[in-house]
């Protein structure tokens, strides 16, 4: 995952190493789902060897896949990720997949109260719909701070 993100000049070292404490190690088998149709995203995943494929079912039951996602590539229901509501499409192994996970929880971060409605955010986009938004506001001290994020 750190090596991703490296290649996008975005983040700084300091922000890698703190990034590389977030990850966790996540192992599917074939047949394997990431995520079902129906139910919430929670995660992010960086695909470090193996295949995901992301597929919806049509009324007749037929499968159809749309994405297939290789070693070196991001991958999630984005638009669940986002809005905490089930997805329509389904993530599955193809194989034995290793991945690095980022779970929802541990990169959503509420804004504090007094800053609400002063924030300015600039998103730089990364890739799969991967943001990086550089924060600032009026009522600190001129500082900005990089954060990751989903939209």
């Amino acid at each position: 995952m750190n090596s991703f993100f490296q290649s996008l000049h975005i983040l700084t070292e300091a922000e890698l190493v703190q990034l590389d404490g977030l990850k966790r190690p996540k192992l599917l088998q074939k047949g394997d789902f990431l995520i079902r149709a129906g139910t919430v995203c929670a995660e992010f995943v960086y695909v470090r060897s193996g295949l995901l494929r992301s597929f919806h079912v049509k009324d007749n039951g037929e499968e159809v896949t749309y994405c297939l996602t290789f070693p070196g590539q991001p991958m999630t229901a984005l638009s669940s990720l986002i809005t905490q509501q089930p997805t329509k499409e389904n993530i599955q192994a193809l194989g034995p997949t290793e991945m690095e996970v980022l779970s929802r929880d541990v990169y959503r971060l509420p804004v504090p109260a007094r800053l609400a409605g002063t924030l300015t955010l600039p998103l730089t986009a990364l890739a799969s719909g991967l943001y990086v938004c550089e924060l600032s506001w009026p009522s600190q001290p001129p500082a900005t701070r990089k954060l990751l994020v989903r939209h």
